[in-house]
């Protein structure tokens, strides 16, 4: 997804923490919005497990997505792993100029209800009408990748332990500033991870004692 906004700027939003639903994001919003784009990420439990998740936006009507698992074929919807989701959302008609306040939610406490339902993160990307000029250009690699080592492919002994994205950037010039954020749901405990950005270390080596 690559898009360019004149007298713009991006913001981003998040709240993460794999958490027991109802998850809220709340956020203020300066300028006029041009687009916005909110996520969703949902631990399942395994891919057998099937629900639902839920947003809403600004007091409004709950949006609600059907999770299928290993059956799964939405569009809006990237499931991988074990039963990890990330759950994408158009919320550009939805978000406004002013305090926003954003609730996502699972089946988690449905009756017969088998999908774990706990959310890793609620991340909103805003693109907003800037009164200051210039232009802002912006890339969104929206997806999920399955990161994992030997012996977690199911029959497949090989590993898959980095995810790679390209942005094309030529012809761009007079660059004030640029910002990168970068969106990680699980990994397994004591494991470290890193980031690079052209072949650089950007990232802390970080343990998680949780999930």
């Amino acid at each position: 997804r690559r898009d360019e906004f004149r007298a713009s700027s991006s913001l981003t939003f998040g709240t993460y923490g794999w958490l027991d639903p109802p998850v809220s994001l709340a956020f203020d919003i300066p300028y006029e919005v041009q687009w916005a784009r909110t996520y969703v990420g949902v631990w399942g439990g395994t891919p057998r497990y099937t629900g639902w998740v839920g947003l809403e936006v600004n007091n409004g009507s709950v949006t609600k997505t059907d999770l299928f698992g290993k059956d799964d074929k939405s569009e809006n919807v990237y499931v991988t792993g074990y039963g990890v989701y990330w759950v994408a959302y158009d919320t550009t008609s939805q978000v406004k100029t002013g305090h926003n306040t954003l609730i996502a939610t699972t089946s988690k406490n449905d009756p017969n209800n088998k999908l774990d339902g706990r959310i890793y993160a609620v991340v909103t990307v805003v693109v907003v009408k800037d009164p200051r000029g210039g232009s802002s250009r912006y890339w969104i690699a929206e997806g999920n990748e399955n990161l994992h080592g030997e012996g977690w492919s199911g029959t497949t002994p090989t590993k898959h332990d980095e995810a790679t994205v390209t942005f094309p950037v030529a012809g761009i010039t007079g660059i004030s500033s640029s910002n990168l954020t970068v969106v990680y749901l699980a990994s397994a405990r004591g494991q470290p991870d890193y980031l690079l950005l052209n072949i650089q270390d950007i990232g802390n080596t970080l343990t998680d004692k949780k999930k």
